[in-house]
């Protein structure tokens, strides 16, 4: 949310600066990408979201924002399996129950695989670990990928399907053509 705020300057002058209130990771990187801000990667994992959230209210506050941080929530959210994936649609950070599937707000997480990121355009993208699919991984995964298919259009079949026998990834046939 952007609010206008009044601040004195140096020589008795005042002038209007813009006032950014935080309140979730995605919105905020969202509204910096429409203010010009471009990063690096196309989509983000795990290791990037905080170096993100931090080049992000850099970017912010270089260009002439004030980033108010109150809002920002330093706790995770405990909900409701079938929640999670809208939680992760609005860019909210929340976390099942059982702690088996969650959300930064950017990325969706089933058992610590990645089943869904945002591009930098601010689109959702759900990768279809589904049981129909060679790039099954389990029953709860593929009812993971279920929610997160209510709640965006855009679906990608992974490249790379992760071996939990072996702790490895392997490359799927469709990959390898």
């Amino acid at each position: 949310m952007v609010q206008y705020i009044v601040q004195k300057q140096q020589k008795g002058r005042t002038m209007k600066k813009q006032k950014y209130v935080y309140e979730t990771l995605g919105d905020t990187v969202i509204f910096a990408l429409h203010n010009g801000f471009m990063p690096e990667l196309d989509e983000w994992q795990t290791p990037n979201i905080i170096t993100l959230e931090a080049e992000v209210i850099e970017y912010l506050e270089k260009n002439g924002y004030r980033v108010d941080l109150s809002n920002r929530k330093a706790k995770v959210q405990l909900i409701a399996q079938s929640k999670i994936a809208e939680s992760w649609a609005k860019g909210i950070p929340a976390k099942s129950w059982t702690g088996k599937f969650w959300t930064d707000g950017l990325c969706l997480y089933s058992y610590g695989l990645c089943i869904g990121t945002t591009n930098r355009n601010g689109k959702k993208i759900v990768f279809s670990y589904l049981q129909s699919t060679d790039t099954w991984v389990s029953p709860s995964t593929s009812k993971h990928v279920g929610f997160a298919k209510k709640v965006t259009p855009f679906v990608r079949t992974p490249t790379e399907v992760p071996d939990l026998s072996s702790q490895t990834t392997r490359t799927t046939a469709a990959a390898a053509k």
